[in-house]
Formats: C-alpha cells, sequence, structure tokens
C-alpha cells in the first residue's frame, strides 16, 4: 500500500496481485488519520488490457492523474528495472 496526497486530502493505493504476481486491479481509497475509508478509484488489468472500473463522485483530473503515477512508480518501474514482464498497454 503506498499513500500519496492530492491537495490538502490524503489517499491510499493498493495494487492487488493474482496469485502468480501478475497484475489485478488497483484500487485507490480516502486515507485518514492512518485509515484506508472509501473507495474512491478501482483500476482492473489484463495481459491485454487496462480500465477504470470504478470513479467516485467527485473525482478531479489531479487524482487521476497521480493514482496513474503511482501505479507506474510502483508496479511498472520496478518491473521495467528487474526485466520482469510487463503489460502491452
Amino acid at each position: 500500500m503506498r499513500t500519496f496526497s492530492v491537495g490538502d486530502r490524503e489517499y491510499a493505493a493498493l495494487i492487488i496481485l493474482s496469485d502468480f504476481n501478475e497484475f489485478e486491479a488497483m484500487e485507490v481509497t480516502e486515507f485518514t488519520a492512518g485509515v484506508r475509508g472509501k473507495l474512491v478509484l478501482e483500476f482492473r488489468m489484463t495481459d491485454e488490457s487496462c480500465w477504470l472500473e470504478s470513479i467516485g463522485d467527485g473525482v478531479e483530473i489531479p487524482l487521476l492523474r497521480r493514482a496513474i503515477d503511482v501505479f507506474r512508480e510502483e508496479f511498472l518501474e520496478p518491473r521495467w528495472q528487474s526485466g520482469a514482464p510487463t503489460p502491452p498497454w
């Protein structure tokens, strides 16, 4: 789990892997006083595609951009550096 800020709000991103250490989903929740709160974004992934499964009311573009950056930093970049397989998208 990784926490991050957008403006004056805190969020937590949790990348969910399958049994075979493959990408499956990333959830972004509100993060208040060290506790995960309401789900605000959910991305789903397969080998062929990635899509936004759920988006909460009032989610603005800066949060969406930051969530994508967190996914790249926490999931894709370590795989690129280690030579592990990455999705074609």
